[in-house]
């Protein structure tokens, strides 16, 4: 049955087009699985037949750390010239060589530097439809397992009211503090009030806590569901002064969050998720050490030339495919709900994926719960439908010596 299903995937492969291939290496490849990307995509000369259609472009890239290795070469068959073709086996072994180095597991970086936490915790953040401030917690107990022994962290809520003075919108919970164990109980404790947002009087109070005076990275990460900001032009102010004292100001958002305003509150103009893969971004952005990479597939097919009778194929954990494919976080993953909202953001974001007719075949590596398999394909699955592209999943037991040849 397999070698069957192979066969129509095989002849799917040869209709023609551009080859696209993307290699995950955040996470190791084992022996087997690296042997088997070669038996797939390698201008192996014992191979009677490859993947590629004589003349056909073939783009190579992997990712792993700061490292993004990849090669352009177009296939030709070795009837056409023995130049030719041995030219492009050399491009293909040279380039199969360096993912070999990088097929290890590489060691997970660490928060680090002076770390302020500026959590809402106005009304908005619990209802009794959702409880945003729920994901707050799970993402700052998160970053507090993954940050550096000698990293200090402070935490800061912010809610208030209009008749409040501006001091009392704002209480520091945690000042300056390693100890991990006292920061999670201190994160757990925390709960909203019935008052409104005013990120303002939290960014004052963070500029007061912070030790200008201590040479590490500064950061103050805004923990928020993103409603209205009641005093968003002292928030505004705020940001401007931390950019001229390169303090970073990074905006985790919840829930429906309003992105394109909250922009406005990020130094670096971006806004993240409280997701742990894109809190793992985070890190790798705050680490000295970190080797991870996030494979941003929306991102990084927006800039090639992808087009009609084209194929990609995806060889991932895909645990490290974009900001949504890590279910510590995201429990309804599987949900419509959640993938329009995540469709909604990223049009805010200014990002639209078009893969007319683009066939993407993907191969999950590793083992992995298959449960949440499922959650991560039926998310992808409306992915690639609504960018034009029809997705299949493959296992290695389809990828034979026999099935190429």
């Amino acid at each position: 049955m397999f070698k069957v299903l192979f066969l129509l995937l095989l002849g799917t492969l040869l209709a023609g087009g551009d080859t696209f291939v993307f290699v995950d290496l955040s996470q190791g490849m084992s022996k087997s699985e690296y042997n088997e990307l070669g038996k797939l995509t390698y201008f192996d000369p014992s191979q009677n037949k490859t993947i590629y259609r004589n003349g056909e472009n073939v783009y190579f890239y992997a990712f792993k750390g700061n490292i993004r290795l990849k090669t352009r070469t177009r296939y030709s068959e070795k009837k056409i010239g023995e130049e030719k073709y041995l030219y492009n086996e050399k491009k293909f072994r040279i380039f199969f060589a360096k993912i070999k180095k990088g097929v290890r597991a590489p060691k997970k970086g660490k928060l680090y530097g002076d770390v302020i936490f500026l959590v809402d915790t106005s009304g908005s953040m619990v209802n009794k439809k959702h409880n945003y401030l729920s994901e707050v917690k799970e993402a700052m107990i998160h970053l507090i397992n993954n940050k550096a022994k000698r990293t200090k962290v402070s935490i800061i809520t912010f809610d208030g009211k209009r008749d409040m003075s501006a001091a009392k919108r704002s209480r520091v919970l945690a000042e300056n503090l390693t100890n991990k164990s006292k920061l999670i109980s201190i994160t757990k404790a925390i709960k909203v009030s019935k008052n409104d947002t005013f990120l303002g009087s939290g960014l004052k109070k963070a500029e007061q806590i912070l030790p200008f005076d201590s040479k590490s990275k500064k950061t103050i990460m805004v923990f928020t569901d993103g409603a209205k900001i009641n005093d968003a032009k002292v928030a505004k102010d705020e940001i401007e002064n931390f950019k001229k004292d390169k303090v970073d100001v990074k905006v985790v958002a919840v829930g429906g969050a309003d992105v394109s305003m909250l922009k406005k509150f990020s130094t670096s103009g971006y806004v993240y998720n409280a997701t742990s893969t894109d809190l793992r971004n985070i890190i790798k952005d705050m680490s000295t050490s970190s080797d991870e990479i996030v494979l941003n597939l929306d991102n990084f097919f927006d800039g090639k030339k992808i087009g009609r009778g084209d194929r990609i194929i995806i060889y991932s954990t895909m645990k490290n495919i974009d900001n949504i494919s890590d279910f510590d976080l995201v429990p309804n993953l599987a949900s419509k709900d959640f993938y329009h909202e995540f469709k909604r953001q990223n049009i805010q974001r200014g990002i639209k994926l078009e893969l007319p007719t683009v066939k993407v075949y993907v191969r999950v590596l590793g083992d992995e719960d298959l449960s949440k398999v499922k959650k991560l394909k039926t998310f992808w699955n409306y992915f690639f439908r609504d960018a034009g592209a029809k997705v299949e999943y493959f296992k290695n037991e389809s990828l034979t010596k026999d099935d190429l040849e």
